[in-house]
């Protein structure tokens, strides 16, 4: 599963020395955006925006879908691997039908530990924890490069 979302680039009208990153994301009260002083910096900046807007979503208890396409002229940002990995362990969890207790008994670990997976600002996981858990599951995660 790869979790991107597109991210329009572009200069400033007003100031040609900003660059502006829009996500491309449906929200009926925020528009999520940045600007930064190069275009590299404000695709940076858009990944750490896409993290924010994440664990703005859980707190109300909303987890978006990702865009599968983005549009023509448009980039794509990823979330940090904290959040992906969160991101991923939830969907899987919920698509089995699981209870994080359930899932946290089948590896071997508390619920309260379980649950610090799925939240990335808690979140301080060893690798072999979180091999644990995706092979409980059934999902393979690779990181790269």
């Amino acid at each position: 599963m790869k979790i991107e979302y597109p991210v329009l680039v572009e200069r400033d009208e007003d100031d040609q020395k900003y660059w502006n990153a829009t996500l491309g994301i449906e929200s009926e009260k925020d528009v999520w955006a940045v600007s930064a002083n190069s275009e590299e910096l404000a695709v940076l900046e858009a990944r750490k925006l896409l993290d924010f807007y994440f664990r703005d979503c859980w707190k109300q208890g909303i987890v978006p879908e990702a865009p599968r396409i983005a549009p023509k002229g448009w980039r794509t940002v990823t979330p940090t691997l904290p959040v992906q990995a969160a991101l991923i362990l939830r969907n899987k969890r919920k698509e089995l039908k699981l209870t994080q207790a359930e899932l946290a008994s089948k590896v071997g670990v508390s619920q309260q530990v379980y649950a610090r997976l799925e939240s990335p600002e808690k979140s301080n996981v060893t690798l072999s924890t979180l091999e644990r858990v995706t092979q409980a599951i059934g999902v393979c995660m690779t990181l790269q490069g």
